[in-house]
């Protein structure tokens, strides 16, 4: 553990006392949490829609995401705020993940409950088929209706209504529909600073998906190539359990992450691959997890405290969405959305409470 501190030697002093001492390692810091945080609401303040202000603790500054960096550079230093105290970034130029391309599926045998971690095709009101995805975390909200989320760039617009059906065939042959992602129905959401990037859609078969109305907190788990970070082959189950939900605030980097993408492009195998945390700014979860075309949704979470952390949306280039990857996994960047800034973001545009269904 690294504590950054403004006092450092009255820190360290605290550390000696603490039985895991020599795993604490305390670092001078020249601002403190609470000055950063009112440095950020300041400067986000003064550019407004133009930029997302994140505190980065790391390097114990304000870190200011926009597309028009120069303007926010000249307007932060017009007004006077500490140039030591902040740094402007342009918004990264990520590449979405959402297969567009019509390709061959590898169908599967899909038995209900829905669960996060399946192929899933977007196709419109004619059934011509467009997007391919991956689905994330299941929802319910406080009237007790179902959901189930992807990545909001999975609807390909400006299809007036897409509608969302599952790419993974039943027993019978026959394609069953997920969900019903009209426009005026579901909440899509696609916006740049801060990364907001998520799609709910209500469940309309609840009786075949939801069987017997009760509330399932599956993810697919089965662990799959390459992968940066040792995944777990003895939880390989298609119901693998969500307990709890990780705050964005309380993310950190280096925690570890497991993604389950069911991308049916070359590259990487689709299934559950691993790593950690290697970056948190504009609102996004970076992670060292190669991701591909068609892996656009898929549940981002921790496989040994089964908690739910994002839902991928990209890949930050020199990684693409297409091919294979890079050799070294130190360069795989794929970021997500944190889950649960979607609950919150969801609640504020809807008037509804959204929960994501875990196992208590």
């Amino acid at each position: 553990m690294v504590v950054a501190a403004t006092s450092p030697d009255q820190a360290r002093a605290v550390v000696r006392g603490l039985p895991h001492q020599d795993e604490i390692r305390v670092v001078p810091a020249t601002r403190s949490l609470r000055e950063l945080g009112r440095v950020r609401d300041r400067v986000q303040a003064l550019v407004g829609a133009a930029g997302h202000a994140d505190v980065d603790t790391q390097r114990n500054r304000v870190t200011v995401w926009t597309s028009r960096p120069a303007a926010v550079r000249g307007l932060l230093a017009a007004r006077g705020v500490d140039a030591e105290a902040y740094a402007v970034s342009p918004v990264p130029r990520g590449l979405p993940t959402a297969c567009r391309r019509i390709a061959p599926i590898a169908t599967a045998t899909c038995d209900p409950p829905f669960r996060g971690g399946l192929s899933i095709v977007m196709e419109n009101v004619n059934g011509v088929l467009g997007t391919f995805c991956t689905s994330a975390f299941n929802l319910i909200d406080n009237s007790g209706r179902f959901y189930t989320t992807t990545a909001g760039h999975c609807f390909a617009r400006p299809v007036p209504a897409i509608r969302f059906s599952t790419a993974a065939t039943l027993p019978n042959g026959a394609a069953r529909r997920l969900g019903d992602g009209q426009h005026r129905r579901a909440l899509i959401v696609d916006e740049p600073a801060p990364l907001l990037d998520f799609a709910i859609t209500p469940v309309v078969d609840p009786d075949f998906w939801v069987p017997g109305g009760v509330p399932r907190p599956f993810v697919f788990f089965e662990c799959g190539t390459p992968t940066a970070a040792q995944c777990f082959a003895s939880l390989n189950k298609h119901r693998y359990r969500i307990w709890d939900v990780r705050n964005y605030a309380d993310m950190t980097i280096g925690n570890l992450v497991c993604m389950t993408g069911a991308s049916p492009l070359t590259g990487a195998v689709r299934g559950t691959r691993c790593g950690e945390i290697t970056g948190l700014g504009n609102g996004a979860i970076q992670a060292n997890i190669c991701a591909k075309s068609g892996d656009s949704g898929a549940p981002l979470f921790n496989q040994v405290t089964h908690t739910a952390f994002g839902i991928e949306s990209q890949v930050v280039p020199p990684n693409t969405a297409d091919g294979q990857c890079r050799p070294n996994p130190a360069e795989w960047a794929s970021l997500s959305t944190p889950i649960s800034v979607v609950l919150a973001v969801a609640q504020q545009r809807t008037g509804r409470t959204f929960t994501v269904i875990v196992d208590n």
